[in-house]
């Protein structure tokens, strides 16, 4: 059952391409599962070894696990069961902090070939930068970039866009009424998404929400003279929830349930906060459409305003091949997600943004915070309580955790970073919106 639980072949090669505009590469050997670094210069923050691995008979029924030692700092990836052919170990943490020499142990796989490639990038130093940050929903800030906004609250703004109001019955027991109910949810994960930023330090002027309806994204592209509905709450009104804000920023914007409102809204944003990073979801590696549709709301955005002087760092919450990435246990590195088509994603580099042992579990409490993210009130049913115990432990068995505490909560966060110039060209564009 674990085997076969990921919904592809593990037994193929990763295809990604790194373009050598951007990307330092070297060919290397492991030594006794050791790997010289004393070559390599300072500067580096991203990492990756491209390695030709093996599942053991071991690495059949429980997921493989790669050990990799610098000294008295270490740091584990998982990778799947049954995973056979090239993939990509994540060293970033420790070449950051200087490794000159790494020890690899392997738990489940072993190496095919004592040849592998470093993959190496120079990042953009965040302390650096001034960072917007778009989130789909709320908890879509926190669950990919809260070790990095933590760490950078003086120089980052944060805009949720949809209010987060659809979805499950989450609150049925407490609001039996089904548009109270999703106006109450929609009222609470509104307040969450500009609060909880708080806990990073996020000042209350710089964390606002757009108030847009869950689930109206896609429509509202492809009918852009139509208002967008609340399939839940029966209006198109989005004061309803953008009322609700700290910030007074969006007093100054005009906006209504459409798509020309929201790219105006993300113009004005542009312009107001003049960012250098601007995170978003990556549409083509994301399933869905609310994150899909950001990213394109934010792209338009930028070709009206030709505004190019920026990168975005592109990340991916809902992986379409397996919604179980990343894999393994809290605490381990995420590294790339498992893709196989003949065309690779587009991106110019990678980023991974090491998270402290403080910062994993400041970055648990912020998604605790969230209230979308608890269990659901029948919790408060004995009964209920023990179905959903009875749930946890057959998903944990089967390696079915889908729950963002074991997601999210790593060792490092992972960007795909873009030059704002190429993503405005529209070869690249399609690659990196991809198909709705």
């Amino acid at each position: 059952m674990r085997a076969f639980s990921y919904n592809y072949n593990q037994q193929l090669n990763y295809n990604y391409e790194f373009s050598p505009a951007y990307a330092e590469k070297t060919e290397l050997q492991l030594n006794e599962n050791n790997l010289n670094l004393s070559s390599f210069s300072n500067g580096i923050n991203t990492a990756f070894v491209e390695i030709d691995i093996r599942s053991t008979i071991k690495g059949i029924i429980k997921e493989p696990e790669v050990k990799m030692i610098s000294g008295t700092d270490t740091i584990f990836q998982n990778l799947e069961c049954r995973a056979k052919g090239i993939r990509y170990l994540n060293i970033s943490r420790l070449i950051h902090n200087g490794a000159t020499e790494i020890q690899f142990q392997f738990l489940g796989c072993k190496p095919e070939s004592k040849l592998v490639k470093l993959i190496a990038y120079r990042n953009v130093e965040p302390a650096k930068a001034k960072i917007l940050i778009l989130a789909p929903h709320p908890d879509d800030a926190e669950i990919a970039a809260y070790g990095l906004y933590a760490s950078n609250s003086g120089n980052t703004f944060i805009a949720t866009i949809t209010a987060g109001d659809a979805g499950s019955m989450r609150y049925d027991e407490l609001y039996s009424d089904s548009v109270q109910h999703y106006i109450e949810k929609g009222k609470i994960r509104s307040w969450n998404s500009t609060t909880v930023p708080q806990l990073g330090g996020i000042a209350p002027e710089n964390a606002i929400n757009l108030g847009y309806f869950d689930a109206s994204l896609k429509k509202m592209h492809n009918n852009t003279s139509a208002h967008g509905f609340s399939r839940s709450i029966k209006t198109d009104n989005i004061n309803l929830f953008r009322s609700k804000n700290c910030s007074h920023l969006p007093d100054s914007l005009k906006p209504e349930s459409s798509w020309r409102s929201l790219v105006n809204d993300l113009k004005f944003l542009l312009l107001k906060v003049h960012p250098t990073v601007v995170l978003s979801t990556y549409p083509a590696h994301d399933w869905h459409f609310d994150h899909k549709f950001t990213t394109v709301a934010l792209i338009q955005a930028m070709n009206e305003l030709h505004y190019d002087s920026c990168q975005l760092w592109l990340y991916t919450n809902h992986l379409p091949l397996n919604d179980y990435y990343p894999f393994g246990k809290q605490g381990s590195a995420i590294s790339l997600p498992p893709h196989f088509d003949r065309e690779p994603i587009y991106f110019d580099q990678l980023c991974s943004f090491p998270l402290s042992e403080k910062l994993q579990s400041d970055k648990a409490i912020a998604l605790d915070a969230m209230n979308d993210l608890r269990p659901d009130t029948q919790y408060r049913n004995t009964k209920a309580s023990w179905l959903q115990t009875k749930k946890n432990f057959w998903d944990k068995l089967y390696l079915k955790e889908s729950d963002y505490f074991r997601r999210s909560v790593r060792s490092n966060e992972l960007f795909f970073v873009i030059d704002g110039k190429n993503a405005l060209r529209t070869e690249y564009q399609t690659k990196i919106v991809g198909e709705f």
